[in-house]
């Protein structure tokens, strides 16, 4: 063994018998080393790793477990040939293998941004109208329906019986249409004239989307299938029914990470391997850990442990030593989850460290009202006396909720007020960033110009407004300008809402119990068409510079910045419509309006918009690294509203982030402080202390929602689904509520295991009443759990501040993050550092799909040494080239990629032997990994070995310079690769696709590139980002960053 196993890892990674493993693995066992170890041992047992498949939880776990087996000296070309990926990635390949094509699939909030496009087709319109706000809960119902196998015309039939919604409401609804050409939404709810006895129509509205939604399902999935998209269940359903028709795989090794977070379709899809395996004698090995089954919400209900134990024969294992907790932490969480072990656990934790220190709770009496203030303070005066008088770092410490949203706003206030550093994780706060804010009002001036009624949200009444422009540091208006600003907004605010009590005393004959602008807004009993009725007798502010000027703005910067700011606004009002967008003749139509107009050479994207507000704000000069990194993220959201609906819907984008941008966290700080997450956001982190916080009914634990008695669960409608209409859900509703009472005690299981050296338990006691899931905590702990209160802070054990220092991980380098440092280090940093996003072009669109092209082909020729004909090729061609959404489809298009494809293996690729093809490499060092992959490595009929390069470009003799270089690094990879380190390579081509040339490339002196590369590596560990001119910088995105 490489390193130093307890018996009972040792026992876990030796095992070779016939049994599946199920290895259960507690907090702090040393899970992933073991797994790393297994792996290792299979392959020095003679385990070829292509029969070897590892599925992970999440791509990070995947990405770690990768560079970990290469920090232990297991080859890059021995990791490449095994499949080490996310059940997702899995599919993913074994249908590409079988070329099953699965195009694009989309995760929740792109299926938002899609349904949005499709309501008509989907009968989201009139009686059913959904609107684009509640788009979330029917992505969700889509996704139950997914994962559990509906029966649609069962549940329809169910709903239509138990739920269905009247005549009167149908009609009454097809008659405001008629009359207001809307929808009546706040009617239903508050106007007295249409309720029907003691039913509120709004009932009757939420029936009939409870149906539509069943009933449109089917017509989900055949649009889909038309857009060439997917979901994630989808695929884990594509690949399942592929494996039923095809078991036989080339993975008879395999080993699964956190398995107790397994699904009903991947279930499925283990029983169809673990079958295979048992016929031919190899390895199936579940590594995980019941106790820490907490993603209930993501399908994954069963006790897949017990499962396989009971069908299968099994070898059953567990990792009993924890080397994270002291014995106190384990007595604690161990006495807690117990009872919940089947009687085949084998799991009796103890302690590998022998180290007893008391743990703690501690009491927050107060009322409902104030209990969430009380208990921040309590926690606050805690972490300044770990800090201050035991001398921990604030790093040290976190505080763990269940719901950052619902509890953490007042410990933020008191962190922020007494200047103690913090970070948090698993908050959807992006929208409440000061920088964001400034971003959208901008953003609504642009839209607001098009639209006399203003957006009704939260938005509208607090920040989305003049004085928030006003205030800006970012902007940095003149005070005299900002003055006028704030003052033009006040009067906008008092001429509104004296115009509303005036018209809402004359509509309803009563004076309205609002008592400010911002309640107009965000009171739901305002009905929508009132709103719209008062702000068409109103007049609203706008930033046009005739307005401006007017109201006396005279400072000559400020007049210059809403100059161009109505620039900007002139070409979003010219911007293609979406639905022509399409129409290759209108859209040169409209080119040519911004060529005459704007003078630009291009229709400006929604991420080119974007990017001129950012230069006309000047975020460079207010430089901070988190307002960066969450402008990064902001232009994440338009990247993918681009790439989904639109690169020139920016009306539609601004109505998108209304309804949706409270769902986006900001970033993660990397400042060193008190680290405030959720608990799901926890699981494998580790801290010396631990504070769980809001330890409450109601809040950890969470009350069970019974669907038959509410229809609505956290402000979300539920549209209940009976289990007998899903076939791979068998839990009746009072099993449902039993499997969650358990899954909230394992939610704070996980929260307690955390900690290193002490955990606190912040209980909330209201009216003199304990939760009974911290009653039970203290009752049974009696010994190692004491109370702690601000008076007996000195009872708190001394224990040494943790030494973990990261700054010694390894720069992950990609070859083109390479290229991009060499070519502009700034715009490097605003890519790969902060996740700034550019506008898909036509180019990099094409290249794509021809890429995808040469390697399909390549594979295949590689794989079977068989040649495809033409009509195979067009195929291949058709299918890739349908799945780039960011280009316009046509045949002509769709033909000449097709002779290209023909003409290149004409003339070259079925003259060669193919050796390997998208090779990954990894050049590793002592402070960076290069990684990359080579486009095709192939061998001549003379014996000759070659690397080719493809690029979607023409004349690349005059880039000969830029060839050799990249080149260069795949020979140097190559060098450095186990499979290939003793080949010469004799040649490097470039072919470039759009002349059909292919260019020798003279390649002279790796070793004096291998050392650009380390200078490079080298400057970006020292944060070396000035920025290089070069002729590139006519055409950046991001040059106004830098001046050029």
């Amino acid at each position: 063994m490489s390193i130093e196993l307890n018996p009972e890892q040792k026992e876990a990674v030796t095992y070779l018998g016939p049994k599946p493993l199920l290895i259960e693995a507690g907090p702090g066992s040393g899970k992933t080393r073991v797994l790393i170890e297994r792996i290792k041992f299979l392959l020095n047992h003679g385990i070829e790793p292509s029969s070897m498949l590892i599925i992970t939880f999440t791509k990070k776990a995947a990405h770690e477990l990768k560079e970990r087996l290469n920090n232990d000296n297991i080859a890059q070309s021995v990791i490449n040939e095994m499949q080490i990926s996310t059940i997702h990635s899995f599919c993913l390949k074994l249908l590409a293998d079988s070329n099953i094509n699965i195009f694009n699939i989309y995760d929740e909030k792109e299926l938002i941004m899609f349904l949005s496009q499709h309501k008509k087709e989907l009968g989201f319109t009139g009686e059913f109208y959904i609107p684009n706000s509640q788009l979330k809960d029917v992505v969700k119902k889509y996704d139950e329906y997914s994962l559990f196998d509906v029966d649609v015309n069962g549940l329809c039939d169910y709903i239509h019986e138990n739920h269905p919604y009247s005549k009167e409401y149908a009609d009454f609804v097809k008659r405001e249409f008629r009359q207001k050409g809307k929808f009546p939404r706040k009617a239903l709810k508050y106007d007295k004239k249409v309720k029907k006895g003691e039913r509120n129509l709004e009932d009757d509205w939420y029936d009939a989307k409870y149906f539509k939604i069943a009933e449109s399902y089917p017509k989900f999935l055949k649009l889909l299938k038309k857009n060439n998209l997917s979901t994630y269940d989808l695929l884990q359903k594509e690949a399942l029914n592929y494996l039923i028709k095809n078991p036989k795989t080339q993975y008879t090794n395999i080993l699964i990470d956190e398995f107790q977070d397994t699904d009903p379709i991947q279930i499925q899809i283990f029983e169809i391997l673990l079958g295979e395996i048992l016929k031919n004698k190899g390895s199936f090995t579940v590594v995980g850990d019941a106790d820490q089954k907490i993603y209930g919400f993501r399908g994954a209900t069963g006790d897949y442990f017990e499962y396989l134990h009971s069908r299968y024969s099994c070898k059953n294992l567990a990792l009993n030593y924890n080397y994270r907790s002291t014995d106190d932490i384990i007595s604690i969480s161990n006495n807690f989850i117990k009872h919940q072990r089947s009687k085949t656990s084998q799991k009796m934790l103890k302690g590998f460290r022998e180290i007893n220190k008391d743990s703690f709770y501690m009491i927050t009496s107060s009322d409902k009202r104030s209990i969430k203030v009380s208990e921040s303070e309590n926690i606050g005066h805690l972490i300044k006396y770990l800090v201050d008088v035991k001398g921990l770092k604030y790093s040290d410490i976190a505080v763990l909720y269940r719901s950052l949203k619902n509890d953490s706003e007042h410990l933020v206030n008191y962190l922020k007020k007494n200047n103690i550093p913090f970070q948090m994780s698993g908050l959807a706060d992006l929208e409440l960033k000061d920088e964001i804010q400034i971003i959208l009002t901008l953003f609504y001036y642009i839209v607001d110009f098009t639209s006399k009624v203003p957006l009704r949200n939260s938005w509208s009444g607090k920040w989305l407004s003049l004085e928030t422009l006003a205030e800006s540091e970012l902007i940095n208006l003149s005070e005299r300008t900002s003055d006028i600003l704030i003052k033009k907004q006040e009067e906008y605010e008092e001429d509104a809402f004296n115009l509303f009590k005036d018209m809402y005393l004359e509509e309803f004959g009563e004076k309205t119990r609002i008592r400010s602008f911002n309640g107009i807004f965000t009171n739901p009993q305002v009905p929508d068409e009132f709103i719209e009725k008062l702000f068409d007798n109103i007049e609203k502010p706008t930033l046009e510079l005739s307005q401006l000027e007017n109201w006396g703005i005279t400072d000559e910067d400020d007049l210059k910045f809403f100059e161009k700011f109505n620039l900007i606004r002139n070409q979003v009002t010219a911007l293609p419509d979406i639905r022509q967008i399409n129409d290759e003749e209108y859209l040169n139509e409209v080119m040519e309006v911004f060529k005459e107009q704007f003078n630009m050479e291009s229709i400006p994207t929604i991420l080119d918009i974007f990017y001129e507000i950012l230069e006309l704000c000047g975020f460079l000069e207010n430089f901070q690294e988190n307002v960066f990194k969450n402008i990064g993220r902001f232009s994440e959201i338009l990247y993918e509203y681009e790439t989904v609906v639109s690169k020139y819907d920016f009306v539609g984008l601004f109505w998108y982030l209304s309804s949706n941008l409270r769902d986006y966290e900001s970033s993660v700080s990397k400042d060193k402080g008190v680290f405030l997450s959720t608990i799901h956001k926890s699981k494998g982190l580790e801290f010396p202390v631990v504070i769980v916080a809001s330890i409450r009914d109601g809040a950890l634990p969470k009350e069970f929602t019974n669907p038959l008695e509410n229809r609505f669960k956290n402000g979300s409608a539920i549209y209940y689904t009976p289990s007998e209409y899903l076939k791979h859900k068998n839990l009746t509703l009072d099993e449902e509520e039993a499997e969650h009472q358990r899954e909230e005690e394992r939610i704070l299981y996980v929260a307690i295991t955390r900690a290193e050296d002490i955990v606190i338990l912040s209980l909330n006691e209201i009216e003199n009443q304990l939760p009974e899931i911290g009653q039970n905590l203290v009752e049974n702990n009696d010994e190692c759990l004491k109370e702690l209160t601000l008076d007996n802070l000195d009872e708190l054990p001394q224990i040494e501040s943790s030494d973990v220092d990261n700054s010694g991980e390894k720069l992950d380098l990609s070859y083109t993050g390479l290229n991009d440092y060499q070519m502009c280090p700034l715009k490097y940093n605003l890519i790969y550092n902060y996740g700034f996003k550019q506008s898909d072009s036509e180019d990099i669109s094409y290249g794509l799909i021809m890429h995808e092209i040469f390697n399909i082909i390549n594979k295949e020729l590689k794989d079977y040494g068989k040649m495809p004909n033409e009509s195979e090729i067009r195929k291949i061609a058709e299918k890739s080239y349908h799945k780039e959404q960011n280009i316009i489809h046509n045949s002509e298009e769709l033909n000449s990629i097709v002779t290209a494809v023909n003409e290149y293996y004409e003339k070259i690729g079925s003259k060669i032997k193919v050796l390997e093809s998208e090779y990954d490499f990894n050049i590793r060092k002592d402070s960076y990994n290069l990684k990359g992959a080579i486009d095709l490595l192939y061998e001549t009929s003379e014996g000759k070995i070659g690397i080719l390069d493809y690029k979607n470009s023409e004349d690349g003799e005059s880039k000969k310079w830029k060839y050799e270089k990249q080149l260069s690094t795949y020979i140097l990879a190559l060098k450095n690769d186990a499979k290939y380190k003793d080949i010469k390579v004799d040649e490097a081509k470039i072919y470039t696709m759009k002349d059909s040339n292919l260019i020798d490339i003279e390649i002279n002196d790796t070793d004096s590139y291998n050392l650009n590369i380390d200078k490079a590596a080298s400057k970006i560990e020292n944060n070396n980002f000035k920025p290089h001119e070069s002729a590139a910088c006519d055409y950046c995105k991001f040059k106004f960053f830098c001046n050029k």
